[in-house]
């Protein structure tokens, strides 16, 4: 009995080392188990950042392309027209007039609805050649028409640049018979020379490159930036040659440009060619040059019918 109480000590220690021992590789193995996990965890946080990341840079590609109207973005995308990349547009300053409320006894000029004739015959306005690059100075024509009696009600004013060779007063008298044709949108376009809900500007092909920054122009199309209804005079004077080579001619084109840009601004999208051989509808792209309109006859009317 003696020598088994001298030794109990002792087995006690050596069991409490053990233990302590066995503790102590437990916490390592935990400690080890618990980094492990944290790698994994840190890793696929990373992985769902870099995922999402990439997903919120396509959607934004989708949205820019989608929102842009004949044209892409200028930030080295290659054009939906063309196979190469495009070059940053350099934009021009230019300098907007000080705009004013139309004075009381201001000429209020009622038209015809019927004053677009059914052969289209739109007045130009033109009185020469359309430089590429004018002024810069953007003039307010002066002076207001009523629109037709269509319950809802827009306001704009057109505006033209110094410099075009153009007659401010009849070329806004023509965009005013296209708006409000029965054939037209179907709303009452009143012009003003102050205040209006949008702004339809006629300009050099270098001033529309500038109005529709970021969006691209190339000194030959059109665009519709914000509520600015940007028409390039070079095309309102020449149109373009598939216009002509599918039996339309420039009033056809003028026709068009004003109701589909305007068909922007309003909120209306692109559309397509539904069947060959029928007209096109307004809001369908139909200023490329050499195509063939999907096979629809070029249209500018956003009432299809068959009188035009």
């Amino acid at each position: 009995m003696p020598h088994t109480q001298h030794f109990a000590p002792r087995r006690q220690l050596r069991r409490r080392q053990a233990q302590t021992a066995l503790h102590r590789r437990q916490w390592r193995n935990n400690t080890a188990r618990h980094k492990a996990v944290r790698r994994k965890v840190e890793f696929t946080v990373l992985r769902l950042t870099s995922i999402v990341a990439s997903v919120l840079i396509a959607l934004t590609g989708v949205v820019l392309f989608s929102n842009s109207y004949f044209i892409t973005p200028v930030t080295g995308v290659t054009s939906a027209h063309t196979t190469t990349t495009v070059p940053p547009v350099t934009q021009r300053t230019v300098e907007a007039p000080q705009y004013h409320e139309p004075p009381a006894d201001a000429p209020a000029v009622s038209i015809n609805l019927t004053a677009v004739p059914k052969d289209n015959q739109v007045p130009s306005g033109l009185t020469g050649e359309i430089p590429e690059g004018a002024s810069g100075t953007l003039v307010a024509v002066p002076g207001s028409q009523k629109g037709s009696d269509a319950e809802k009600h827009y306001t704009y004013r057109v505006e033209y640049e110094k410099g075009l060779n153009i007659n401010p007063e009849q070329t806004a008298h023509s965009i005013h018979m296209i708006l409000n044709d029965p054939r037209g949108w179907g709303f009452s376009f009143d012009r003003t020379d102050g205040n209006a809900d949008f702004r339809i500007v006629i300009a050099s092909p270098n001033t529309t490159n500038s109005l529709c920054y970021p969006l691209r122009t190339t000194g030959t199309q059109s665009c519709r930036n914000g509520s600015n209804v940007i028409l390039n005079a070079k095309r309102w004077a020449n149109g373009t040659q598939m216009w002509t080579s599918l039996g339309r001619d420039i009033n056809d084109y003028r026709i068009y440009q004003v109701n589909h840009e305007t068909g922007h601004f309003l909120g209306h999208g692109h559309e397509f060619c539904r069947t060959s051989g029928t007209y096109a509808p307004v809001m369908q792209q139909q200023s490329s040059d050499g195509g063939n309109n999907n096979g629809c006859t070029p249209n500018g009317w956003p009432v299809l019918d068959n009188t035009r």
